[in-house]
């Protein structure tokens, strides 16, 4: 990260001279409009002008690059806030392109509309700016502050870790979201815990319930059968019962929450 620091480090160092000024000849040059140092204002202009398009095109391929590393590793991705990161980098960039052609007049009018745009566009995409669910509580100015939903559990954090490694062990190697009678109480037997540890450990650890958690483990593992070339013969449906889903319904909603997408639209990208 320290390589984004080297433009300004540049022009620190170039300025040394200008710093080491006395006070009057520094408001002297200010007076003057920075005569002497053109050099350095023509740097510092097209340092500045050069960062600013350069972090647009790397903001905008880092975006692209991440949505493909996503689907080739059949990785789940919220496409929502990818495509907020979209906009606002699509934003920035016809910004630079006023600041490179226009005066400031028009380069302020830009940001203003840039401005109202995000705002109109958050506004519309409200789940962008909120934890899943936020927006459905409601919340009364003179209510008691709430405990901690596990605040007299008795579970320590170090047995927490070592619950979620055991579970995200065994459902890596033994696949057992793909049993599609699944409950939280059968789980909790099979890994000699509590069910209430267990749903704890699932909420604090992936912020999800435990249907949620499942079928998260379903989806991943329905887009990683369904990019191989060898199951495009069979529906999309019967690859879901495959990962353990047994309805329809359920395998497109969770399916519509993950990825923002139907299955048809996903992969037709």
């Amino acid at each position: 990260m320290l390589l984004h620091f080297i433009p300004p480090f540049i022009l620190i160092v170039l300025a040394i001279p200008f710093y080491a000024l006395p006070g009057a000849d520094k408001i002297a040059v200010f007076e003057h409009g920075g005569r002497g140092y053109e050099w350095y204002i023509m740097i510092q202009l097209t340092v500045i002008l050069v960062s600013g398009v350069v972090y647009t095109f790397w903001s905008v391929g880092a975006i692209r690059k991440h949505r493909r590393k996503c689907r080739e590793g059949s990785l789940m991705v919220d496409n929502r806030k990818l495509r907020w990161l979209e906009f606002l980098s699509y934003g920035l960039g016809v910004i630079w392109l006023l600041v490179l052609v226009f005066d400031d007049r028009i380069i302020f009018i830009g940001v203003a509309i840039y401005v109202l745009a995000i705002g109109l566009y958050g506004i519309n995409r409200g789940s962008t700016f909120s934890t899943p669910g936020a927006d459905q509580l409601p919340v009364s100015p003179s209510s008691k502050p709430q405990k901690p939903r596990y605040a007299k559990s008795g579970l320590k954090q170090a047995d927490k870790d070592a619950v979620y490694v055991m579970l995200t062990d065994k459902m890596k190697t033994e696949a057992w979201y793909k049993e599609n009678n699944l409950t939280l109480q059968e789980l909790a037997s099979r890994l000699d815990i509590h069910p209430n540890y267990l749903s704890q450990v699932i909420n604090e650890k992936e912020d999800k319930n435990f249907y949620a958690y499942v079928n998260h483990w379903r989806i991943q593992a329905f887009i990683r059968i369904a990019t191989q070339p060898q199951n495009r013969q069979y529906t999309y449906l019967a690859l879901a019962y495959e990962c353990g889903f047994n309805s329809k319904s359920t395998f497109n909603k969770y399916f519509k929450r993950y990825t923002d997408r139907t299955p048809s639209e996903y992969f037709r990208v």
